[in-house]
């Protein structure tokens, strides 16, 4: 079977995101619509095998030798319950009550590191905000829309009804969507940092990396070429700089930003970023939800050759 054929038809996120979910989420108390959820999720890792395989060996590869056998599977369900949470949120934040998800980021987000963000708010810089597919970061553009620092944040949409849903939503707050399928999406990036906004960017989505053809960074055990995108970024728009992830804890949430650049240090805000991930990933890795994507840096670190454009490394990466 076709690889992304299968993926488009059958991946969590659109089997989560049908319809009568959508509609669920509306009308469900959270409690209840969480407990849903988590049957839905269920079903669909015991109906697809190859998805639990693809997930399972890549925590393996990774976590083995940092784990005993028991406390590793320990963790590998954990991940499962994590990534399943994470639909959650999704869902209730582009479906639930607006009013109810306001009054929520309002009281269960604290934040470790805001007298830097605040500084940066008050000089209107603009600030780079490099996160990842990390904790409860379906909640980060709402919190920080609705602590005013005017989040600007580029997205792909799985579905039409989820772009149409939070489009509605974020023009009712000071939150611009940057649509990563649309064209320009580089300029319209850098316009919203010259506006003096908050622009949210994710390091982790590998198939997006723009890979170079002469640097290489570490990440998870494999050498890999550095992503030229957040560089290009930085040196355009000499912004500050920091990476933030929305954290969970046993009853709420808390986003810890741990600053990069202040817009002038000549520094790989890419290479940088990926080494607060990776230490957070293995710290937390029942937080994190590229387990089932690892394969592409395997795949970058195996198919990189120095002496090949970055061009043709996306390719290979690519045909995978």
């Amino acid at each position: 079977m076709n690889g992304r054929r299968f993926a488009n038809k059958t991946d969590l996120s659109r089997f989560l995101q049908k319809g009568p979910n959508a509609l669920l989420a509306k009308i469900l108390p959270f409690w209840l619509y969480r407990q849903y959820i988590y049957l839905m999720g269920s079903c669909y890792y015991l109906l697809y095998r190859k998805e639990r395989i693809t997930l399972t060996a890549a925590m393996k590869k990774v976590l083995a030798k940092r784990y005993g056998r028991m406390k590793l599977w320990r963790v590998i369900m954990r991940t499962y319950l994590g990534i399943i949470e994470h639909y959650y949120e999704k869902m209730i934040t582009a479906h639930a009550s607006y009013s109810g998800i306001i009054d929520y980021a309002h009281c269960a987000i604290s934040v470790a590191g805001a007298r830097w963000i605040d500084e940066v708010k008050r000089d209107q810089r603009g600030c780079l905000f490099v996160t990842a597919h990390f904790g409860a970061v379906e909640f980060l553009p709402v919190f920080l829309a609705v602590k005013g620092y005017r989040p600007s944040m580029i997205l792909k949409f799985k579905t039409n009804r989820l772009k149409q849903s939070l489009s509605e939503r974020a023009a009712r707050l000071d939150l611009h969507l940057i649509d990563a399928a649309e064209s320009k999406v580089a300029s319209k990036a850098l316009n919203a940092l010259k506006k003096g906004r908050t622009l949210i960017t994710l390091c982790d989505e590998f198939s997006n990396w723009r890979p170079s053809g002469r640097h290489t960074t570490t990440l998870l055990g494999d050498t890999v070429p550095m992503d030229r995108t957040l560089d290009i970024l930085y040196r355009r728009s000499q912004v500050p700089c920091c990476i933030g992830l929305m954290t969970r804890r046993a009853a709420d949430y808390q986003l810890v930003i741990h600053p990069l650049a202040d817009g002038r240090e000549t520094i790989s805000i890419a290479q940088s970023a990926c080494r607060v991930l990776e230490q957070y990933i293995y710290h937390h890795p029942e937080q994190w939800y590229q387990w089932p994507n690892v394969g592409l840096l395997s795949a970058m670190g195996t198919n990189h050759d120095t002496q090949n454009s970055g061009t043709k490394v996306r390719q290979q990466i690519y045909a995978n």
